[in-house]
């Protein structure tokens, strides 16, 4: 078994953020974009980027007590349930850890993110959005995005991934997932869940 070295790990770490950032400028509703950085045969680390209302239907800051039930929840399933929305074969014996799962905004990517990444379990007391602030009410793009880290017990190669964020988030109708390995680079676009991915 050949592990990455840091260094590398980093690269690929730095290119699926370059990617997100591509993403998450473009901003197509009803798109997501999810990352898939190989680190060795058994691990990987996996980000997920969607427009907020494709996830919990609306992009300005949740003021009712229903739309931030609707955030919460939404959020929720992204941090709890990532298992049953990417869909790796059974005999591997994969496990999810969510690193953070959170709200940027557009124009304060880096900054919301930044923000979020010291609270990694927002949502569980309903207050996710808690440091907008009040004139941040403006028609600027909400994003959510999150960020995994993925262990499996057998080897990743040549087993394949289905995706199930359709079913979920119903307004989520378009998936493009980026593969990234020491040595490969690939893209694939899946439409309402129909498809999957070699890893």
């Amino acid at each position: 078994m050949r592990i990455l070295t840091l260094s590398a790990i980093l690269g690929l770490a730095a290119v699926a953020s370059v990617a997100a950032a591509a993403s998450q400028k473009a901003h197509v509703h009803g798109v997501a974009t999810l990352n898939i950085a190989i680190e060795d045969d058994r691990n990987a680390i996996v980000e997920f980027l969607a427009p907020s209302d494709s996830i919990y239907g609306f992009e300005h800051e949740a003021r009712t007590d229903e739309e931030k039930a609707r955030r919460d929840a939404a959020l929720r399933a992204l941090r709890e349930e990532i298992s049953s929305l990417i869909l790796l074969e059974p005999r591997l014996e994969c496990s999810f850890r969510a690193n953070k799962v959170g709200i940027a905004q557009d124009g304060d990517h880096h900054h919301e993110k930044g923000r979020h990444d010291g609270h990694e379990h927002e949502g569980e007391h309903g207050h996710s959005e808690d440091h907008d602030h009040d004139h941040d009410h403006s028609g600027g793009h909400r994003d959510v995005e999150a960020e995994y880290s993925l262990s499996c017990r057998q080897p990743l190669k040549g087993s394949r991934v289905n995706f199930a964020f359709s079913k979920r988030f119903p307004a989520l109708h378009e998936l493009n997932v980026v593969l990234l390995t020491e040595s490969r680079q690939e893209k694939t676009t899946i439409k309402r869940d129909q498809g999957s991915l070699k890893l």
